[in-house]
């Protein structure tokens, strides 16, 4: 199980530096960023991750959720 900080504003005031277990939500661009590790951040595309929780029986390959 991971733990999550979760931090909004905007795009631009997105750190530099990535924290394990950080996420960042931008509100001008709606989009969600994750460091899952001290060196790497990845963007998730939530779009397509919304229609997974919306019970849809549509498979959804992990690299079309995570934009690396």
């Amino acid at each position: 199980m991971a733990l999550f900080k979760i931090f909004k504003g905007n795009v631009e005031n997105l750190p530099l530096d990535k924290h394990e277990g950080y996420a960042y939500f931008t509100v001008d661009t709606k989009e969600l960023y994750i460091d899952i590790d001290n060196d790497t951040r990845v963007q998730v595309n939530a779009e397509k991750l919304s229609r997974t929780i919306d019970n849809s029986t549509e498979t959804i390959e992990i690299d079309d959720i995570l934009e690396l």
